[in-house]
């Protein structure tokens, strides 16, 4: 099988929405299938370039964004903003131009568009008119429309976006998403297209990294730390319930500030350090920037809490939660409650709690962490844990793709 995976989010691109396309090209390879990854030219812009994996084994086509020397001298950055924009729909072009006519992609039999951004499903939808008797495969892992993370766009953009969709996703063979709320919002868009849940899924460490990571942990000395990794947005996502119930814990005497040390890893921490100023925990909070995926992974396993943030929104499941579940800690989910998709998730594997914004629960289990070195809520299933890893995940999608791969286009 020959498979085409068209997706912004690739390595040495260090985001989470990397991981998604990169394990399905790198299982696509265990299988033995030729896989082709369509992406666009990295640059210090897009965030950092850390993520260094081997990636040898698929055709990697990467298009340049035209001009873009000319927009990166341009003088300032809301010129740069609107420069990039242009950027964007001509970097469309170029790549349209590519799925159309270069030789590397003829013959695909699977395309696999993993959005966002649009252009993504873009091209998957005109190499799908170009070659019809190919399955084409539509992954959200965030919604196009109705996505409470783009709030403030009106509803004619709205409704416009919706409307765009019904006309894209008619030629799609599936559509897959990261979560059963997201699948049920999407079966209202397309209610006669297949829509079906593939998770982010983890990727398992190997024995080595878990020596190293292990070795690592024992070094450290016994303060509790209690880790967050990755992108943290001002009014969606905060920490503070956390540091309140932290702040009180001190104030009362139950902790010490050598008992805790507070870690927040990222290069887009939003208001992570004025909250400390403000709850006095700078002494004991590390706020190091971005670090690599394997440095990042090493400070997950040594930690003795993964902290998940949230926003409430009771069908989201990020990939960082699938991601703590391979460091094999003990997780607490504030902004979530027990009965959302994340609370059902930890509650399902015995991996954590989600709490909401409930400070009293916090400061109990801060508290018993700290003193009595203990999560009463973590005790793993290991069997459900197991099948949340990106190779079950993208396993279930591949025999999915191979049941429609005789069905009529």
């Amino acid at each position: 099988m020959k498979l085409l995976v068209i997706s912004h989010f690739y390595p040495p691109l260090n985001r989470m929405a990397s991981s998604r396309p990169l394990g399905w090209a790198q299982l696509g390879q265990k299988l033995g299938h030729s896989v082709t990854v369509l992406t666009s030219a990295k640059h210090e812009f897009h965030g950092p370039l850390s993520l260094l994996p081997d990636t040898s084994g698929a055709t990697l086509i990467e298009v340049e964004y035209p001009l873009v020397g000319l927009m990166k001298r341009l003088p300032s950055e809301l010129l740069r903003k609107v420069a990039f924009r242009v950027l964007k729909f001509l970097w469309l072009l170029r790549a349209l131009a590519l799925v159309l006519f270069d030789p590397r992609l003829k013959g695909v039999d699977v395309v696999i568009s993993t959005y966002s951004p649009v252009s993504t499903i873009l091209l998957g939808y005109a190499y799908r008119k170009l070659r019809r008797k190919c399955v084409w495969v539509v992954d959200y892992r965030d919604l196009w429309t109705d996505n409470s993370y783009r709030a403030g766009r009106g509803r004619l953009a709205e409704w416009y976006g919706r409307k765009v969709q019904r006309v894209l996703l008619r030629a799609a063979s599936l559509i897959t998403t990261v979560s059963e709320s997201l699948r049920d919002q999407l079966r209202k868009l397309v209610p006669d297209k297949p829509v079906t849940v593939i998770y982010n899924g983890f990727d398992a460490l190997d024995d080595a990294e878990a020596r190293v990571t292990t070795a690592d942990h024992e070094a450290k000395e016994d303060a509790c730390k209690i880790v967050y990794t990755g992108t943290i947005y001002t009014g969606k996502r905060s920490p503070e319930p956390l540091f309140k119930a932290v702040n009180e814990l001190l104030l009362e005497g139950k902790i010490t500030r050598t008992q805790l040390q507070l870690e927040f890893l990222g290069d887009r921490l939003g208001n992570v350090p004025q909250l400390l100023k403000s709850y006095d925990l700078e002494s004991c909070a590390h706020c190091p920037g971005q670090l690599s995926r394997e440095l990042s992974y090493q400070s997950q396993r040594n930690a003795s809490l993964l902290l998940m943030l949230g926003s409430n929104d009771p069908g989201i499941l990020t990939g960082k939660i699938f991601e703590y579940l391979a460091a094999e800690k003990p997780i607490l989910a504030l902004g979530d409650e027990a009965d959302s998709a994340v609370g059902k998730l930890l509650s399902s594997t015995g991996c954590g709690v989600a709490v909401g914004t409930d400070v009293e629960e916090i400061k109990s289990l801060v508290s018993a962490l700290v003193r009595e070195k203990r999560f009463d809520p973590y005790a793993p299933i290991q069997t459900e844990v197991d099948r949340y890893s990106r190779d079950s995940q993208g396993k279930a999608l591949f025999e999915q793709i191979a049941e429609l791969q005789d069905a009529p286009c």
